[in-house]
């Protein structure tokens, strides 16, 4: 297993690659992973406050950017 140091002294192109491989790892393997009780619960909410018209969805066309990713390569 790496450790925080290891990833640290890796390079962008050498993460985002164990990155792919962790995501590959995932998708293969075999358990499925269950939602923490509190999901349920939020997605409730959400519906619920939805179905009374409490929201206003934006098209994801209109959607302003990948958060993270931005921040990540304009180092």
């Amino acid at each position: 297993m790496l450790e925080s140091a290891q990833i640290s002294k890796m390079s962008m192109a050498e993460r985002l690659q164990a990155m792919e491989q962790l995501w590959d790892a995932l998708c293969r393997g075999g358990g499925e992973v269950s939602s923490p009780e509190w999901h349920e619960e939020v997605l409730a909410r959400r519906k619920a406050r939805a179905n009374r018209g409490g929201v206003n969805p934006a098209r994801w066309a209109s959607a302003d950017g990948v958060t993270g990713a931005e921040r990540l390569f304009s180092k």
